[in-house]
């Protein structure tokens, strides 16, 4: 109960810097992106709520953290721009994140369909591997289709200044964030293909440690 309260506040907190960004913006986009940020943050509590799903607590944090460090810093406040490396570490992350997401959906909300542990954990890394890349390729294209309707710059095909880039130099971010996507997927399933035992030895030797 106590995280649930604590993941609820983080959304709260969330929730109020997105429509600080929304009523401070002076951007068509970033008025936009920050108003979708903030319904975006509700939506697992709109879930708990009106459809009595059961979400874990650290699910919903991550959910919430990737929204503030995505929407909120990267366009409200253009990290993206000042901040170097922030698209590419947040792309790694978010990989990693959307395993460990389809991992959690796959083992908790149809436990009575599917028997998890009939499947090899090569298996499940795979299947998590290609969620979370088709994730990534949809977040691209959504990138893409906000760019087009609102003349924006997701995609960063230009540069800051208005510069369009030209040939290569124009796909070079999305290839990035693909990649990126790809390699903290890749972790995150290589993590899943660990022996439960070896898990185990080595939380015993960090508790050893720690004493």
């Amino acid at each position: 109960m106590k995280k649930i309260v604590n993941t609820g506040t983080l959304s709260i907190l969330v929730i109020i810097a997105f429509i600080l960004a929304a009523i401070t913006g002076t951007e068509e986009y970033t008025i936009f992106a920050s108003i979708g940020g903030a319904v975006a943050t509700a939506i697992p509590w709109g879930l708990i709520w009106l459809f009595k799903w059961k979400i874990a607590a650290p699910v919903i944090a991550i959910y919430v953290v990737f929204l503030y460090f995505s929407i909120y810093l990267g366009e409200a406040r253009n990290f993206y721009y000042t901040v170097p490396h922030f698209d590419t570490a947040l792309h790694v992350f978010s990989g990693g994140a959307l395993v460990l997401l389809g991992l959690y959906i796959y083992r908790n909300l149809n436990p009575k369909w599917i028997d998890t542990r009939a499947i090899s954990p090569i298996i499940a890394a795979v299947i998590m591997l290609c969620f979370s890349t088709t994730l990534g390729v949809v977040w691209e294209i959504m990138e893409f289709v906000i760019d087009a309707i609102f003349d924006a710059n997701a995609q960063k095909y230009m540069l800051q200044c208005g510069t369009p880039l030209i040939g290569r130099a124009a796909l070079i971010d999305t290839m990035k964030d693909l990649i990126a996507n790809m390699v903290g997927a890749l972790v995150a399933a290589a993590l899943i293909c660990i022996p439960e035992k070896q898990k185990e030895a080595y939380r015993l030797s960090v508790l050893r440690v720690s004493r």
